[in-house]
């Protein structure tokens, strides 16, 4: 089970470092020849396009800022795009397989959950999302250590398989009997953006009206907060210092200024102290131990701290003596992590990043009092 949990772990800590990682731009001035398609321009997300016509509407959904990964039709005229996959399941009938857990938060608030009939594997589901299954003792696992498995899938045949890739091309065993959707938000820079593709499973799950509302509601949270804390401490305080991370394998990653958990400490109120002027970029990108121990001898928080629970669990001594030289406040997000490994961080936090912001508003100026998915690791036994 610690086993598990670990490799759970270590698996979303993976995609944290990637997000961002194919450049953050969108082609939404990719030429289309539909001149009657009105596009409409997203608040944040750069990854998909929605566009209507008087009787159709479409989705392009890009892997990077040249490449478009995936074209859907739905509407009355699909001979008028050929170059789109028509969509037109029934509204009652529709079977979803999901092969990550970090979807689960959209489908929940889609109330779309009761429509999912396979899983990636459940040990990554938090039990409050499996309760809301319709045949949780039943649901059918297909991806168990990592391999797909196919023959199940297609005896299953969902309408709807979601899923998302690191490589710029479809998955032709799985797209030629569902239809496959490629959920890009990890590769967003701004939680905003992560939060608007609930606007894809919106248009697949028939409720853009119900996605739209959703999303300008967590839209308006995240403002709020950030505005509140920008009225209320305007020139007043010093911003605590941020360092992230423990070297993954070896290697000390950090996120760019312009990343997904970067903007998160911005807009919290945090100075992240590793922010170069020639780390202006949305990747992440490896440091040295040496720069690193820098930063955390003069930081006051440590966000992230790799898998541990407890300091003693640190391996490189030279890291292990600074933090308890310097003392800054380690904070772990595992507050809500599950014996399995499963952790609503992931999911819930993808959808609803005001939740994330608030923590660490409260980490950074109130202790983190009431923390929802942090908890702090203590220096001494």
């Amino acid at each position: 089970m610690q086993l598990l949990r670990f490799s759970v772990i270590i698996f979303w800590g993976i995609l944290l470092i990637l997000s961002g990682c194919s450049g953050g731009q969108s082609p939404q001035n990719t030429e289309n020849h539909e001149s009657m398609v009105h596009w409409q321009t997203n608040s944040h997300a750069k990854f998909f396009r929605i566009g209507t016509t008087s009787t159709d509407t479409l989705l392009e959904i890009y892997f990077d800022s040249t490449r478009i990964l995936q074209k859907f039709h739905k509407g009355k005229n699909p001979q008028n795009h050929p170059e789109y996959i028509s969509f037109s399941p029934s509204k009652d009938q529709t079977k979803i397989a999901v092969l990550t857990s970090a979807f689960s938060q959209f489908l929940n608030q889609s109330h779309s959950l009761k429509a999912v009939i396979a899983v990636d594997q459940l040990a990554h589901w938090t039990q409050n999302t499996i309760a809301e299954l319709p045949q949780k003792n039943q649901t059918s696992e297909i991806q168990k250590g990592g391999n797909l498995n196919i023959e199940k899938l297609i005896q299953l045949k969902p309408n709807l398989t979601f899923t998302y890739t690191l490589e710029p091309k479809i998955d032709q065993r799985v797209s030629k009997f569902t239809t496959l959707v490629y959920i890009q938000n990890h590769f967003e820079v701004h939680p905003l953006a992560k939060a608007e593709w609930i606007k894809v499973f919106g248009y697949f799950l028939h409720k853009s009206s119900l996605a739209s509302s959703l999303f300008q509601e967590e839209k308006s949270k995240y403002i709020s907060l950030v505005s509140k804390f920008n009225t209320n401490n305007s020139g007043s305080i010093k911003k605590p210092k941020i360092m992230v991370n423990l070297p993954y394998s070896g290697i000390w990653w950090v996120p760019q200024k312009n990343n997904y958990l970067t903007q998160l400490i911005y807009d919290a109120g945090g100075d992240p102290v590793w922010i170069t002027p020639n780390l202006s970029g949305n990747n992440s990108v490896q440091i040295s131990t040496e720069n690193a121990l820098a930063h955390i001898h003069r930081c006051n928080v440590l966000l992230h701290p790799g898998s541990i629970k407890y300091i003693s669990e640190i391996s490189d001594d030279r890291i292990k003596k600074e933090i308890l030289y310097s003392k800054p406040q380690v904070w772990q997000n595992d507050l809500k992590m599950e014996s399995t490994g499963a952790n609503p961080f992931w999911d819930i936090g993808s959808a609803q990043p005001h939740l994330l912001l608030q923590d660490l508003q409260r980490i950074f100026y109130q202790n983190g009092e009431n923390a929802y998915f942090y908890g702090q690791i203590n220096l001494t036994p």
